[in-house]
């Protein structure tokens, strides 16, 4: 079972985008047990009433291997509601907007918005964002920009860890 984490996915109606988008992640997760962390900026959101996006957000999020969990932004406020409400079915996970979880030999803590201060910083445990590029010591930036529009793996994550320098 594989560990990956991603973020500002921004699932829209762009068939060609979402199709490429599946199959780059599904060449990455191939067990069933895969868990993929989404940490914010699911769906693309307008906010109308339609809620195509969201809508067509599960379809494909349905389409990619694996377990997915969200650890929600703002902007996945939308899509959370429509799947409290029972108005989109999905096997989507869905967190708080911070999450603490242990793998391996890290304790890491999953939030959109990068953190400044976290139970456990003093103690090693690392930050994994989606926000936008901030990366320090401690911090992993993992938007789906920054690491060839697939996901990242935690064996990459502790690699990115182990070359981090910059001093907070």
């Amino acid at each position: 079972m594989g560990k990956f984490f991603t973020s500002n996915l921004r699932l829209d109606l762009d068939e060609a985008r979402n199709e490429k988008l599946i199959e780059k992640f599904n060449k990455v997760l191939t067990k069933s047990g895969d868990v993929l962390y989404i940490l914010g900026n699911l769906a693309l959101s307008r906010y109308d009433s339609s809620n195509e996006y969201e809508h067509n957000a599960i379809r494909v999020l349905n389409r990619i291997n694996g377990i997915k969990v969200l650890v929600p932004s703002r902007n996945d406020i939308v899509l959370m509601s429509l799947i409290q409400k029972g108005e989109i079915q999905s096997t989507l996970i869905i967190e708080p907007d911070i999450k603490y979880i242990s793998l391996d030999t890290h304790n890491f803590v999953l939030c959109h918005y990068p953190l400044t201060l976290w139970e456990g910083r003093d103690r090693g445990t690392c930050m994994l964002h989606g926000h936008f590029p901030l990366k320090s010591e401690q911090i992993i930036y993992v938007g789906l920009e920054s690491s060839r529009e697939e996901p990242i793996s935690i064996e990459e994550v502790q690699r990115l860890l182990h070359l981090q320098t910059i001093p907070f």
